[in-house]
């Protein structure tokens, strides 16, 4: 639980920032859709517009920009700025007189863009496309130390996306200090908007009120969620609190301040509401005593700098744009002919243009050319990792076997360096108390389930494992508190799995989740254990997940076994030594 100070000051703005608070989050508007955020010792800007340059841009004609309010600061106020994020190119969400001064002001700020205004927002900065961090929806990145950013999808009347599949209008949530924060950008409602803001569990929504009409959409003038629309995505999303912004500024696309007060006094909307205001200070933090909901695990992300760089672009591969795509192709041939490179001589080889060469390094969460050779020089003293890319159709079967066995090493040490040791030991302790436990998986995972039943002895109490969708509602609902089940999906999106998880927590069952990836199963399980792998299941029969799944299992089987003691222990070598009687003696002459 969170809970949401608010405390109107006197005096400029400028005046009030001072050091970051390292617990909760501390922020003020800045009019429009712009924010301070103040988290974890840093300061971070949202689509910041603090000039006038709109109304020049649109003097003399039918809607002129003038601005209702006074900026609360110039962009030289801001004082040291670590990083800016930005919605969209709308010059009033990516302000070329704001961020120019900014950047200028600040030369260790970094900029995140979506991926789809990549250029515009280089042109926009004044900046080298090294400083700017592209993203697009379901991007989850760490750009400074405990922050970690997620973007989402935004519809600013519709959604739009460009030839190469990339969305022009974003949201983000925002991790830090213990708590999250859902900046919708400019956004209406849409099909899967509250499903998948609801998934990264904002305890804060920003969003728009300024509503929109058909006037201003003819006009070319998109709009955004009403009061009543804002509201309600709030509610469904699970915030506990809302601020409702994006009104004040212009006088054709505007709403009623005493309208939004109306709907906070009259308390019938889910989350509290809050107008924002230029002389309001916001703290949000952590009420005392936490929060019974175990918190959602965190994938890691190819801003990671401890990740295999080689790895991560053979991840990121399919998702990058044609011509950088070029490059990745480039890097993963030859890992060490692009050691000693120079940008021209890899524009050069990939047959690209040196901005691209750069575009492609901060795709894969670099922060430039140099910053990627160091890693990519990390990654050959490791070892070059072997991939199913590289497997050519003039390798012979002992190069094939040779490249999947050092892939399948790779994937599992890739797992092991993520695995939550805390989590595996909550799950012990579940599992050792147990009267019962059945393991439940749909397909590939099914075999996992069945896998685990078979470690029985070790687990030291009655074990099942069901694989039919049918058969797994009827077995989880007749289980009894004391009983344990493990689900297992590799995607943590199977439906049936989902239903399997939902009714054996409403059975009083502890739920533990062996998944290998943030989905929807996880919101049901009291404890998760991700063994994320490296390969795509979209386009690869899951071996890996299967195998790092099945070696997950193998350290619970073993870990509880060692836990119930010597007598247990003994027990289980006995019935090894009775197995034997059923082989063949294998001695005989």
């Amino acid at each position: 639980m969170t809970e949401l100070t608010v405390t109107p000051f006197s005096g400029p703005l400028a005046g009030q920032l001072g050091a970051a608070p390292q617990d909760g989050v501390r922020l003020y508007w800045l009019g429009q859709a712009g924010f301070v955020i103040e988290a974890a010792g840093r300061r971070i800007l949202i689509d910041p517009y603090l000039s006038d340059s709109l109304a020049e841009k649109y003097q003399g004609r039918p809607f002129p920009h003038r601005r209702m309010m006074a900026a609360p600061m110039t962009a030289e106020e801001a004082g040291p700025v670590d990083l800016v994020l930005t919605t969209h190119q709308h010059t009033d969400h990516m302000d070329p007189a704001t961020l120019r001064p900014i950047a200028a002001l600040n030369p260790d700020c970094r900029f995140v863009a979506p991926r789809a205004a990549l250029e515009e927002a280089s042109r926009r900065i004044g900046a080298g496309a090294e400083r700017i961090i592209a993203v697009d929806a379901g991007e989850r990145i760490s750009p400074l130390p405990g922050i970690a950013i997620t973007a989402v999808r935004a519809a600013h009347e519709s959604l739009e996306r460009t030839p190469e599949g990339w969305h022009r209008f974003l949201g983000y949530v925002i991790e830090a200090g213990g708590v999250r924060v859902y900046h919708s950008g400019d956004t209406v409602f849409f099909d899967g908007l509250a499903e998948e803001v609801a998934g990264l569990r904002p305890d804060l929504a920003l969003l728009p009120v300024n509503g929109r009409s058909r006037e201003l959409a003819e006009a070319g003038i998109a709009g955004n969620l009403t009061l009543d629309e804002a509201c309600e995505l709030a509610g469904r999303i699970g915030a506990q609190d809302m601020i409702a912004h994006h009104y004040g500024m212009f006088d054709f696309n505007t709403a009623d301040p005493a309208a939004i007060d109306a709907k906070a006094a009259a308390g019938n909307c889910a989350p509290r509401i809050h107008r924002a205001g230029t002389a309001v200070e916001y703290r949000l933090s952590k009420r005392s005593g936490g929060s019974s909901v175990p918190p959602r695990p965190r994938l890691s992300n190819a801003g990671n700098g401890n990740d295999n760089i080689l790895e991560v672009a053979r991840m990121k591969r399919d998702e990058l744009r044609k011509s950088d795509r070029k490059v990745c192709e480039l890097v993963l041939a030859d890992p060490k002919r692009m050691l000693n490179a120079t940008v021209a001589q890899a524009a050069k080889w990939a047959g690209v243009s040196q901005p691209t060469v750069i575009r492609f390094c901060t795709s894969i969460g670099c922060h430039g050319y140099q910053d990627f050779k160091l890693r990519l020089a990390q990654s050959l003293a490791l070892g070059t990792p072997a991939t199913h890319s590289v497997i050519l159709d003039v390798d012979t079967p002992a190069e094939v076997a040779e490249k999947i066995f050092d892939y399948t090493i790779t994937s599992l040490d890739w797992v092991r360096s993520r695995l939550d040791a805390d989590a595996i030991a909550r799950a012990v302790a579940i599992l050792e108390k147990a009267n019962r436990i059945e393991f439940f998986g749909f397909g590939a995972s099914g075999i996992v389930a069945r896998d685990a039943q078979q470690k029985f002895p070790l687990f030291g109490v009655p074990c099942g494992a069901e694989t039919d969708a049918h058969q797994q509602i009827m077995l989880v609902s007749m289980l009894k508190p004391g009983d344990v089940v493990v689900v297992i999906s590799n995607t943590g999106a199977t439906l049936s799995i989902i239903e399997t998880a939902r009714r054996a927590r409403e059975q009083g069952c502890a739920v533990i989740g062996l998944v290998g990836t943030n989905g929807p199963l996880v919101e049901f399980c009291d404890v998760v254990l991700m063994a994320e792998t490296l390969e795509n299941t979209n386009i690869y029969t899951p071996t890996i997940s299967r195998i790092a799944a099945l070696t997950v299992v193998n350290i619970l089987s073993t870990a509880v076994a060692l836990r119930r003691g010597k007598e247990h222990i003994e027990r289980f070598s006995g019935m090894k030594r009775n197995l034997r009687y059923l082989r063949a003696d294998t001695d005989k002459p």
